[in-house]
């Protein structure tokens, strides 16, 4: 036969609060774990009895006996930062007086002496009356995490400055490629007049047009994850043109993704004109009818042009790295010696004879120009080969020389 439901009420009854006994006691446990490992409390002030419960690591975050003074709330004023006092105690009344949740960060002292930074966050709770009756919160220790945040700072602000005195073109750009930020030597390079000015322009309008298209394919690189380098002609928003190296990577965020990339940029419009120079030069010195010659202190040929090497008849760049005295008829005494005479004298010209690699002679009219390069001295030679205006000038002799005598034989 069931019993009746008012004979099982009683029976089941000390079963459910053992089970929330025991659920208590786990929540609370947990409670208790969560801000020891947080470094933090929470608190029940109560204002009408003016008695505040505290729970948590409190003698971890205070120091020995700072359990004592938990239940009254002027013993945790009194430990307050003398220069927080009044904010704290502002915010507070503030918040009583309008009945609404408030944050605080203020310095408390530890058992030791030093300072604890906490972060405050607190419910006011209202009364039948309509006034505050109850302050909830909870306090938990900030130190490390403001450690942190002003170390970030300072290096942030150290980067900064390192940017700032870059004297290259640094720029960040995001993953469509629009400029995010750039130094000021960069922003000097393109004649912008403030930061503000270009940022949020894609960067690729920066260049000159025919450059763009390249500026494209080493973005897309780069969010492949690749490094890449590229020579471009920038227009400046104030006309100037000039010519720019730069090297970029992929930028990424604390999780690894690329968000990004980075370009360090610099101004080689200065040595783009010196190669161009140098590229006519060149070209001068390949199409001249002279052989032209570059050697070092030692007499080692560092340079030849076409014309000289068809002298000899080597091929081009042949000669580069070997004894320019491999070239000419004599012993090098002798002709050391008719260098240095020649040098003496108002001309650096001497006559001598060449040796081709068939090892067929010809005569050749040397002009040696002094150059110093790195500190040491060089000769720069300019080469003609006088064989047929010696041989003309050996037959005009002999004519002259047949005609005088046969003008003697007549007289």
């Amino acid at each position: 036969m069931a019993r009746p439901v008012a004979d099982q009420a009683p029976a089941r009854e000390p079963a459910e609060l053992r089970e929330l006994e025991t659920r208590l006691d786990r929540a609370e446990r947990r409670l208790e774990r969560a801000l020891g490992a947080m470094n933090g409390i929470v608190y029940d002030w109560d204002i009408t009895t003016n008695r505040v419960e505290r729970a948590g690591a409190l003698e971890l975050l205070l120091g020995s006996g700072a359990a004592e003074m938990a239940a009254q709330p002027d013993a945790w004023a009194e430990r307050v930062h003398p220069e927080d006092l009044d904010r704290f105690w502002s915010t507070l009344l503030a918040a009583l007086e309008d009945l609404q949740p408030f944050e605080l960060e203020y310095r408390i002292r530890h058992a030791d002496g030093s300072w604890v930074l906490l972060w405050e966050r607190s419910v006011v709770e209202c009364g039948p009356d309509g006034r505050a009756s109850h302050v909830y919160g909870v306090a938990i220790d900030i130190g490390q995490r403001h450690r942190m945040e002003t170390a970030l700072a300072d290096s942030e602000k150290r980067f900064q400055a390192i940017l700032d005195a870059e004297p290259q073109c640094v720029m960040v750009l995001d993953r469509d490629g629009v400029l995010r930020h750039i130094n000021p030597a960069g922003l000097a390079m393109v004649e912008a007049e403030s930061v503000a000015s270009i940022l949020g322009l894609p960067a690729e309008e920066l260049l000159q047009p025919p450059h763009r298209a390249a500026f494209r394919r080493l973005h897309r690189d780069i969010l492949a994850g690749e490094t890449g380098t590229l020579e471009f002609e920038v227009c400046g928003f104030r006309g100037g043109s000039r010519w720019m190296s730069c090297t970029a990577a992929p930028l990424r965020d604390s999780a690894g993704r690329i968000v990004g990339g980075i370009a360090v940029c610099s101004d080689i419009t200065e040595r783009r004109k010196r190669d161009e120079r140098m590229r006519v030069q060149a070209e001068i010195l390949e199409t001249m009818t002279e052989g032209v010659a570059l050697t070092d202190s030692r007499g080692i040929l560092r340079y030849t042009n076409r014309a000289l090497d068809d002298m000899f008849g080597y091929a081009p760049g042949e000669l580069a790295g070997t004894s320019a005295w491999q070239l000419a008829a004599g012993s090098r005494p002798f002709l050391r010696r008719a260098l240095r005479s020649a040098l003496r004298g108002a001309g650096s010209r001497i006559e001598f004879d060449g040796v081709r690699r068939d090892r067929r002679r010809f005569r050749g009219a040397l002009t040696l120009t002094r150059l110093d390069i790195a500190g040491e001295r060089h000769w720069i030679g300019v080469l003609q080969d006088v064989t047929e205006r010696k041989a003309l000038e050996q037959e005009l002799l002999a004519i002259a020389s047949r005609e005088q005598a046969r003008i003697g034989h007549d007289l």
